[in-house]
């Protein structure tokens, strides 16, 4: 255990530091509220990210074709075995993942604004239709 970290509430200087210092990035999350971060983050300062195979992740990067990039969240023994592949692989993981954070970078955060305001209007658009009928 001496050589993983948790990192919990550190400036955002400290968090790109700590994340430029590691070999590999993981993601075990079983539950997101959405896209996480993780992927931006670490691939932003050329570290390579192992990613729990949910539909938070899966729903913004397909499993297929980037199934090296995940992992069954409940299974230890696939993760020993992602963690050690993508450690003797580094390069090749991490230069496909950057042509997908170079992908993903497109996306802002106005972007995010735009979505979210389209599904509210659409939610209250069609409330009324269901109050009205």
């Amino acid at each position: 255990y001496e050589d993983v970290i948790a990192i919990t509430r550190v400036s955002e200087k400290i968090h790109s530091a700590l994340f430029r210092c590691a070999a590999l990035a993981i993601q075990p999350s079983l539950f997101e509220g959405g896209f996480t971060a993780t992927l931006s983050q670490a691939v932003s300062v050329g570290v390579p990210v192992l990613l729990s195979r949910m539909h938070a992740h899966i729903e913004r990067l397909p499993y297929e074709g980037n199934e090296e990039t995940y992992f069954a969240p409940q299974s230890t023994r696939e993760l020993a075995k992602k963690i050690l592949w993508a450690l003797e692989n580094r390069t090749e993981l991490l230069m496909k993942q950057e042509k997908i954070y170079h992908q993903l970078a497109q996306r802002s955060w106005d972007n995010v604004a735009d979505d979210y305001d389209r599904v509210f209007r659409f939610a209250i658009q069609n409330q009324r239709d269901v109050i009205t009928a």
